[in-house]
């Protein structure tokens, strides 16, 4: 089984989808469950997010009326898969 770093999306938009919605990282943490220091992490480059955090942090989205999708929320750096 791959390890949860190998599965970890490294470039993510979470701040600029996250100020797009109006929310704040708190408001974030609320919604997904995700520890706002972790949130912090991903949105400074800091960690990179399992699709499973991703996912969450899509749904926590929905809860405010904001649909965005994984390619919204990953970038796309240009390399292979």
């Amino acid at each position: 089984m791959e390890s949860e770093q190998k599965r970890a999306i490294p470039h993510v938009r979470l701040r600029k989808l996250r100020m797009d919605a109006g929310m704040l990282q708190e408001d974030l943490e609320t919604l997904s469950g995700i520890d706002q220091g972790y949130i912090s992490q991903i949105e400074n480059g800091k960690a990179a997010p399992s699709l499973m955090t991703c996912f969450k942090l899509l749904r926590a989205f929905e809860k405010v009326g904001v649909k965005y999708t994984l390619n919204d929320l990953v970038e796309d750096d240009g390399g292979e898969y």
